[in-house]
This record gives structure tokens, sequence and C-alpha cells, in this order.
């Protein structure tokens, strides 16, 4: 609108637009490189580096066969090495009106939009050798993509691939902003540092050491009005959260050893993805505890999300 012949008004510079997109984080490349080289894969590649020349000297006459047996090996962790780096490379998270958008690459920049509605479950994980650096990575399973088959196919579900603590927690709250912060911030801290029975985690008992000598006392699982959190791993920690309302099926299930030691596991299904959720040896109590529960709250949260809005009325407003 405007007045004839009057100058075209331009748009304030925070005046949001559709196509716009907003940056959230971006991962600095010494952080990648770190994350690169704390790798399970870098530490075979320089177990091999060193490896062969002390072969090679121990035993001269066995040269050839060192070398070929060492070579694929070589290649074959330092191309897993390289493509991380590779594909890491400028990592940028952008937030988008369907969601968000991640770019990444070195030679090929590449695009990925994840629309937030379709993201059906998220894991947080944390290597053993990030522990030092306080890094985490998080992946989703999102409704369209498919399970991942190779290191490519991860990346397209991948909002962070080496961050921070505080930058996990933004993604966290972008990627499921129907989750309550403060629930979601507590969930998180005791699903990622927590050991035991302490806070509001259920875990194994203690007979599960039998079967889980190190990971009993970090397998568990906690639950708040808008989501399950299912913390595993004791060496590698790993939180997954599942929204009730994507929750598509639960299953119990019990092996001869679990059923003589009163435990069992429960699965939860999602959309395929790298983020699977289960609980591994409760008490089996406590097991059909979870899966009644669950089963209830993914009902009325679908009931809840399917519900039809209708327009509030202007005497509506006013009141």
């Amino acid at each position: 609108g405007g007045l004839p012949g009057a100058p075209a008004r331009r748009p304030a510079p925070w005046a949001a637009t559709g196509d716009e997109e907003r940056p959230v984080l971006a991962v600095p490349v010494p952080r990648l490189l770190g994350s690169v080289l704390a790798s399970g894969s870098a530490v075979v590649l320089a177990a091999l580096l060193v490896a062969a020349p002390v072969a090679l000297v121990l035993d001269p006459v066995a040269g050839p066969a060192v070398l070929a047996a060492w070579l694929p090996g070589l290649i074959s962790f330092g191309a897993v090495a390289y493509r991380r780096f590779e594909q890491g490379y400028r990592f940028r998270l952008l937030r988008i009106p369907e969601g968000m958008r991640v770019r990444y690459g070195l030679f090929s920049v590449r695009s990925q939009t994840v629309p937030t509605g379709r993201i059906q479950a998220v894991g947080v994980d944390q290597p053993l050798l990030w522990r030092p650096f306080g890094w985490y990575r998080i992946r989703v399973n999102v409704a369209g993509y498919g399970p991942a088959a190779g290191e490519s196919d991860a990346m397209r579900s991948t909002l962070l691939p080496v961050g921070t603590l505080p930058e996990v927690r933004t993604v966290l709250h972008l990627a499921l902003p129907g989750a309550r912060d403060g629930d979601l911030t507590a969930l998180l801290g005791e699903g990622l540092h927590g050991l035991g029975a302490q806070g509001r985690y259920t875990t194994s008992p203690r007979r599960a050491r039998w079967l889980d000598p190190l990971v009993h006392r970090r397998t568990g699982f906690a639950a708040t009005e808008d989501v399950l959190a299912v913390r595993s791993g004791r060496l590698s920690r790993r939180t997954d959260v599942l929204p009730h309302e994507k929750t598509q099926s639960v299953a119990v299930s019990q092996g001869p050893l679990e059923r003589a030691l009163g435990l069992a596991d429960v699965q939860l299904h999602s959309t395929p993805g790298p983020v699977t959720v289960a609980v591994a040896h409760l008490d089996t109590g406590d097991a059909r505890a979870l899966a009644a529960a669950q089963a209830a709250h993914a009902a009325g949260a679908r009931r809840l999300a399917d519900a039809p809005r209708h327009p509030r009325t202007p005497l509506q407003e006013r009141a």
C-alpha cells in the first residue's frame, strides 16, 4: 500500500521473510579436526602406521606379507577419517520456517532440510575419547529418510557432528519444540552424566551386573509428560529422547538368562534411522510398567496432537 508516488518502504532488517535463514551454530574447523583425531578409526590408523615399520624392522624377510596385510587397512581407515572431516567441514545449522537446514562439505557443499515435525527420535552420544574435551554428537530419525546405510547417509541425519553441551541443549530444543525446556535440560544432564538410581531415572537392578558388569548402572529410563529419555553406555555415553506421540509400538522381550534373573528388555519402535531406543535388562515389573505407561502416553499424545483446533471467536478473544 502507501500513497501514490511515495517511495517504496524497505522492510526492517529484522523482519522475517518466507525464505529467511537464521544461523544457529557453526562447527569450528579445529574442533572438527580434533574430533576426527580422537575417533576410533584415527586410533586404529595411528596404530597401523606404527605397527608396519616396527614389523619390518623386526622381520625384514616378511616385508611383502606385512605390506600386503597393512596397506588395505591403512587405506580403509584413512578413507573413513578423511570422509568424516570432509563431510563435517564448515558444518552450519540454520533455522528456517520449515524447521532446520544443515550445510557442510569441503569440495562439494551439501544442504539438507530437516522439517521439525518429521523428527521422530533424537540421539545424543559422547564417545570415550571425546569426554576430556566435553564434545557430543546429535543424530535424529527423520520420517522419510530411512535407515542410514553408510557414512554419507548418516550425515543426512546429523544435526551436530561435534559440539559442546550448551550447543547440544540449543539443538535439542529446536528439534523437540513441544518438550518443556526445564524437563528436557534435566533429563539430558542426568542421562549423559548420571550413574545409578540417582535423579529421576529408573535403572537396571543390581542383579543385572551378571549380564552387564560395566553398563548396568548406566542403563535406565525417565519420562515426562512430553518425552521418554533412555540412557545407556559406560565408556561411550548415550541418551536417546523419544516424543510420546512418535512412538509407533512397544515390545517387551525376555531371553532364558533374563527370565532366570527376573529381567526383561523394552524396545520402543520409531522410524528407521541411526537412533535405536531400547532399555536392556530392566526388572521385569519395571519393564512391563514402562511398556504399559508408554503405550498410554503415546495414545494420549497422539489424540491431543490430532485434536481439531477451532478458531477463537471475537467474543472468546475479548473474554
